[in-house]
C-alpha cells in the first residue's frame, strides 16, 4: 500500500545539496581515523527521506559507477527526482516511495554510505526509533552512516517557538493560511521590547532566522507537526543499542570530528561523549551532523596523516596578507614560511585540485595540511576529480547542470558538489550544447551567435565553465 499524501506533496521542500553528508566528506574523515572506508566512486549510497533527491542525483552524476537509492514518503517530490534523473540520462539512481518504518525490510542492502539528513528530530517518535535499527540492518561492514538533527540545549528555544506557533495556528488547516498567520506572528514577536526576558531574547533570534527561510523550509522546519531536538548522548546511546558506534561530526573542527590530540589520546569513548555533551551545554549548540560506524570496527582517534598522502586537496581560501588566509567563515595566520608558501601554491591553482603528495612534500607540510583540513581551511577528497582537465574537442558538461539550465535555473549544481551561478550572458545556452555531439568548430559558430560578439572567445567561455566544475574531464 502506498503511503498517504503528505504535506510535502502540497508544499515543496527546497531542492538542496549538502557537502557535509557527502560520502566523500565522510570517507576522508573515516580514513583519517584509519578506517578503510568503501571507495566512493563505486559505493552503494542510500538517502533516507531525501525528498526530490537532488543531492542523490548530484552524486550519481559525479560517480557514474556508484549506485544511489533515494527514498521518501512523499510522492510528488519523488516524481520530480525521477524526471530530472531521466532527463539527465542517469541509470544509477533510483527514487523509491517507502516509509522509514518499512525501509529495513523493503530495501536490499548493504549500503556503504547511509545519509539521514534533517529527519531525526522532525518525525514521530516511532519513526525516529526506527532509524538506527534501519541503519544497523542496511549498513555495510565498513560503511559510514550520517544522521543530522537539531540538538540540545539549543533546541530548547526552538521548541518554545514551535509550541508558540502551533498554539496560535492550531485552528487553521489550509497550509497557506498557516504560513501567513505564523509569519505575521513571528514578525510581531521578533520586535525587541523593554522587559524582554533572556528566554524571549533567544526565541526572538530564532524567530528572525526563521523569517529568512523560504516558504518550504519555514513550513516543514518551523511548522512541522513533530519537533523533538536530541542530545548527542541520547543519539549515541540509541546507536549503541543497535550495534553502532559514534565516530564524530561531519562538520566542525578537529575535536568535533572525533580526533584527539596526543595529550588526550587515552581518553575513553564515554569520556569523549561526556566532554562533547558538556561543550554543547556550554555553547548552546543547536545542530549536529553525526557519523556512525558498526561497533567493533577498529579505528584511532589520532589523525593518521599518512592516509591523506594519496588524496586530493583544494581550497576556497584567499590570501588576505602574506601569511594570513581567509575563507567566508575562517581566518588563519601561518607564520611558518614553508607552510604559508604551500597555501599560496594551493590558492594559485584556482578551482583545480592538487595531489596532496605533490603539494605536501615533507612530513611537516603533510601534518600542517591535515590540520588545515580538519580546521576547515582546505578540503580533502579521496577520488581524483572528474572535472580538472582542459575541455576536449567535444566538451561534455554535467548532465544535471544541463537539465537545470534547460529549466531556467540560475543556481546550478557543480561536479564538485556545490552551487554556482552563470553571470555571463549566453553561458547557460552554451552549456546546453555541451553534450559531446558538438565539436569545437560547431561550438565556435554557435558561441558567436550566443555571445553577440562581446569579445569573449569560445576557449574563454569553456574555461569559465571548467573553473566552475561544470565540465567533465
Amino acid at each position: 500500500m502506498s503511503p498517504a499524501p503528505t504535506s510535502y506533496d502540497q508544499i515543496a521542500y527546497p531542492s538542496l545539496i549538502f557537502w557535509q553528508s557527502h560520502p566523500e566528506a565522510m570517507a576522508v574523515i573515516a580514513r583519517l581515523h584509519s578506517i578503510d572506508a568503501p571507495p566512493v566512486e563505486t559505493a552503494r549510497i542510500l538517502h533516507v527521506g531525501g525528498g526530490d533527491g537532488l543531492d542523490a542525483i548530484a552524486m550519481a552524476t559525479t560517480f557514474p559507477r556508484a549506485q544511489v537509492v533515494n527514498f521518501d514518503i512523499a510522492e510528488a517530490p519523488l516524481l520530480r527526482g525521477r524526471q530530472w534523473s531521466k532527463a539527465a540520462g542517469l541509470t544509477n539512481v533510483r527514487h523509491e516511495l517507502i516509509d522509514i518504518l518499512e525501509a529495513a525490510d523493503r530495501l536490499e542492502g548493504p549500503f556503504d554510505y547511509i545519509l539521514a539528513h534533517g529527519i531525526y528530530a522532525w518525525v514521530p517518535e516511532q519513526v525516529r526509533q526506527a532509524v538506527m535499527p534501519m541503519i544497523a540492518r542496511l549498513l555495510s561492514p565498513k560503511g559510514i552512516a550520517f544522521v543530522s538533527y537539531d540538538a540540545l540545549p539549543g533546541g530548547y528555544t526552538r521548541t518554545a517557538l514551535h509550541e508558540m506557533l502551533h498554539h496560535r495556528v492550531r485552528h487553521l488547516e489550509a497550509p497557506s493560511e498557516r504560513l501567513a498567520a505564523a509569519r505575521a506572528l513571528l514578525r510581531e514577536f521578533a520586535v525587541p521590547r523593554e522587559g524582554d526576558q533572556p528566554i524571549s531574547v533567544a526565541m526572538k533570534k530564532d524567530a528572525e532566522a526563521a523569517l529568512l527561510q523560504s516558504e518550504g523550509s519555514f513550513y516543514h522546519d518551523i511548522l512541522n507537526d513533530y519537533y523533538a531536538p536530541q542530545s548527542l548522548t541520547h543519539v549515541a546511546g540509541d546507536a549503541t543499542r543497535n550495534g553502532l558506534h559514534y565516530l564524530g561530526e561531519a562538520r566542525g573542527r578537529g575535536w568535533e570530528k572525533g580526533f584527539l590530540d596526543p595529550e588526550h589520546a587515552r581518553m575513553s569513548e564515554d569520556a569523549l561523549l561526556e566532554r562533547l555533551q558538556a561543550q554543547d551545554y556550554a555553547t548552546g549548540r543547536y545542530f549536529r551532523s553525526s557519523m556512525f560506524i558498526r561497533a567493533g570496527i577498529p579505528f584511532t582517534r589520532i589523525a593518521q596523516q599518512a592516509a591523506a598522502r594519496d588524496m586530493w586537496v583544494w581550497t576556497r581560501a584567499t590570501a588576505a596578507e602574506a601569511n594570513l588566509f581567509k575563507t567566508d567563515k575562517l581566518g588563519l595566520r601561518i607564520p611558518d614560511p614553508e607552510r604559508a608558501a604551500m597555501m599560496h601554491r594551493l590558492i594559485a591553482s584556482g578551482s583545480r585540485m592538487m595531489r596532496v603528495a605533490d603539494l605536501a612534500t615533507s612530513p611537516d607540510l603533510l601534518g600542517a595540511l591535515c590540520h588545515y583540513a580538519l580546521e576547515g581551511m582546505v578540503e580533502l577528497r579521496t577520488v581524483a576529480p572528474c572535472f580538472d582537465t582542459p575541455a576536449g574537442d567535444r566538451p561534455v558538461a554535467s548532465p544535471l547542470a544541463r537539465v537545470q539550465a534547460a529549466e531556467g535555473e540560475k543556481r546550478l549544481v557543480t561536479l564538485r558538489h556545490d552551487w554556482t551561478m552563470l553571470e555571463n550572458a549566453g553561458l547557460d545556452r552554451l552549456l546546453l550544447l555541451l553534450d559531446g555531439d558538438h565539436d569545437r568548430a560547431a561550438l565556435a559558430q554557435e558561441w558567436l551567435k550566443l555571445s553577440g560578439g562581446d569579445g569573449m572567445t569560445l576557449n574563454q567561455a569553456l574555461q569559465i565553465l571548467a573553473d566552475k566544475a561544470l565540465l567533465h574531464a
